[in-house]
């Protein structure tokens, strides 16, 4: 997947006893590198740069052999020295580029990959390392979008898993972690819940929705000051957050500070002002002049992030997100991810071609699949008609496309056909789909539908664009 190469040769421009001492160093440590040796390699180079401290070269093939070995961080200061001595380095952007990757930090690395394309347009493996990157930032998108759909709709459980899978995709996503707070917080388990928006606020320093969520965690642990004070920091960043200034309301009456309370619960009513809710907080605290309990306030609905990964700005190299292990579900749920898959299936009902994706290799399929509405009175297998239904899907592997080529057990499989029973569900675009005799869940995440179709329509082509989450049962 990642292509990366190590310079060769006397450093440029060398002249003197000293500098071609140094070559005579560097150029030990690339024989040895091409060897394999990449721990004696380091040491010349090191011994290279002890007699010329510019050799920039030296620095390049220093991070390769990091990289090598697997030692990312060591990688990352070597290329990005290279690229302080020479900011025209392409090798050394496109190996920091795969530093990055390996440590999943892909905003990062798609930097490093753009900079090495503009730097030399003709390196094809840069784009495809780049397209990776896109990929696997689509990836956790998707399953945070995904996880924002489910609770939305009080499927907590699912919605925890899938907002974890974003986390293990991209341990650099705010929004995911900002949401599976949220969700901690429903559960009332606080502590979690402020570890988790910890970590979203240490990648995003202005992340509203993180410090709104940790002073609602804080209110119900009664740490009242430090309440207001994320929920002042969150007006600071977006002022017109009605629930925002309720908090901060309910945060002040606790600590007995009664007026500066009702001009905060003013400001929200201002907001929200057919809000009865924020209403009765405000008669509770005029007419009984005294704080009440916070379980008896209304809170307001919890927000759930849907940024993007790819555009929320977090900084990538000043976390460590591996330090921890994720907080258990408090609902159980039904396991992480195996794997993603995304594409486009274009069909002429009942024929299907699909294409499945993992960012690297793609797998081709022609589809069969009969299905059969188990409730008459649900209106037909409709693209926008609630309904449950059982039938067979058949799939035939046609081809296989990228690395996955080079693995006899895939390619074995071309022209094989396997058929198996499938129920599920549709309610508007999306489509729960059970196969395999329940040992696997496919939840068929329909993103965009072109017309207004039947799913078993043999006149008409759909073309969806979809995610595959393949779940352990």
């Amino acid at each position: 997947m990642i292509a990366l190469s190590l310079l060769a040769g006397v450093m440029p421009g060398c002249t003197g006893l000293v500098p071609n001492q140094a070559a005579d160093y560097y150029n030990k440590g690339v024989a040895l590198a091409n060897e394999g040796k990449y721990d004696e390699a380091i040491a010349e180079y090191n011994k290279a740069i002890e007699i010329d401290q510019n050799y920039t070269n030296a620095y390049v093939n220093l991070g390769y052999a990091y990289l090598m070995k697997k030692q990312y961080d060591l990688s990352i200061t070597n290329y990005t020295k290279a690229i302080e001595l020479d900011p025209e380095q392409k090798t050394a952007y496109n190996g920091r580029g795969a530093a990055y990757l390996y440590t999943k930090r892909y905003n990062s690395a798609a930097a490093d990959f753009n900079k090495s394309i503009e730097l030399d347009p003709s390196a094809t493996q840069t784009y495809t390392n780049r397209d990776y990157v896109a990929n696997m930032l689509n990836q956790a998108t998707l399953h945070n979008t995904y996880g924002v759909n489910l609770a939305e709709i009080g499927n907590y459980a699912e919605a925890f898993d899938s907002f974890s899978q974003a986390v293990e995709v991209y341990p650099y996503y705010p929004a995911a972690y900002t949401n599976r707070g949220i969700l901690l917080v429903i559960a009332e388990q606080y502590d979690s819940a402020i570890t988790e928006f910890n970590s979203a606020i240490q990648l995003n320093s202005d992340y509203a929705l993180a410090y709104s969520g940790r002073g609602l965690a804080y209110i119900y642990t009664e740490d009242y000051e430090e309440a207001v004070t994320d929920v002042d920091k969150a007006l600071q960043i977006d002022p017109d957050e009605a629930s925002d200034w309720n908090n901060k309301g309910i945060a002040l009456e606790q600590l007995g500070e009664l007026e500066e309370a009702a001009d905060a619960y003013d400001r929200a009513l201002q907001l929200e002002p057919n809000n009865q809710g924020i209403q009765n907080n405000i008669t509770v605290i005029r007419e009984a002049g005294i704080p009440k309990g916070v379980k008896g306030h209304y809170f307001g609905p919890l927000p759930y992030g849907i940024e993007k990964a790819a555009e929320q700005r977090t900084t990538e190299t000043e976390f460590e997100p591996f330090t921890e292990p994720p907080p258990a579900n408090p609902w159980g749920g039904t396991g992480l991810v195996v794997k993603t898959l995304t594409g486009t299936w274009v069909s002429n009902s009942p024929y299907y071609g699909l294409s499945m994706s993992d960012g690297g290799s793609t797998w081709y399929y022609d589809v069969i699949m009969r299905l059969e509405e188990t409730d008459p009175n649900t209106g037909g297998l409709h693209v926008h008609q609630p309904c449950t239904f059982t039938g067979t899907m058949q799939m035939t592997l046609q081809s296989i496309t990228g690395p996955a080529t080079t693995v006899p057990d895939f390619m074995s499989q071309i022209g094989t056909t396997s058929e198996m029973p499938v129920s599920g569900t549709r309610d508007g675009s999306v489509v729960n789909l059970n196969f395999g005799g329940g040992t696997h869940k496919l939840i068929f995440d329909v993103d965009y539908l072109y017309g207004d179709t039947e799913l078993y329509d043999a006149a008409s082509y759909v073309t969806w664009t979809y995610s595959f989450h393949l779940r352990r049962s």
